[in-house]
């Protein structure tokens, strides 16, 4: 089967071309579909946010104040910043992401659909690459002024 002709001198591509072609396209999708990687690690956590209230046990005072409330996310991020795995936060808590990430997934128009499965060529690793995201998030997320605000008022959060 011949090659169609991509090139400039409308001569059949040769496997060089070919594999240089194929490696700007891939890069280019890379690059245009890591901000929906990012984006799904947002909503994920926003649904659980929402959802999963009931996560973790939390003391009646971390949650009686509306102005200075803790939610699962702010617990979350206390265990990302000691380094524990998704099932030492919580048991069912990655079959909760993983579900999440691919109900989002499921909600992508096609086109996305199409440049997520280009990106992960030979393997879908999505969500992998958006739990990491996640877990980067909860990271970031203990290291603003509203944690470490909360961590000062309520001395007890970082004992989760």
């Amino acid at each position: 089967m011949e090659r169609p002709c991509l090139t400039k001198t409308n001569k059949p591509m040769t496997d060089k071309d070919y594999i240089e072609y194929a490696k700007a396209i891939h890069e280019e999708v890379y690059a245009m579909s890591t901000p929906m990687i990012d984006g799904m690690a947002g909503k994920v956590l926003t649904r659980i946010r929402k959802e999963q209230k009931k996560l973790f046990k939390m003391p009646e005072a971390w949650t009686s104040v509306l102005s200075n409330i803790i939610d699962v996310v702010d617990v979350m991020s206390v265990h990302a910043h000691k380094g524990r795995i998704w099932s030492e936060m919580n048991k069912g808590l990655e079959k909760i992401l993983d579900q999440y990430i691919i109900d989002r997934y499921n909600e992508l128009e096609a086109k996305h659909h199409l440049m997520l499965k280009y990106r992960y060529v030979g393997k879908f690793s999505l969500t992998t690459e958006v739990k990491e995201r996640i877990y980067a998030r909860l990271g970031a997320h203990y290291d603003t002024q509203r944690m470490q605000n909360m961590l000062e008022r309520y001395p007890d959060l970082k004992e989760v």
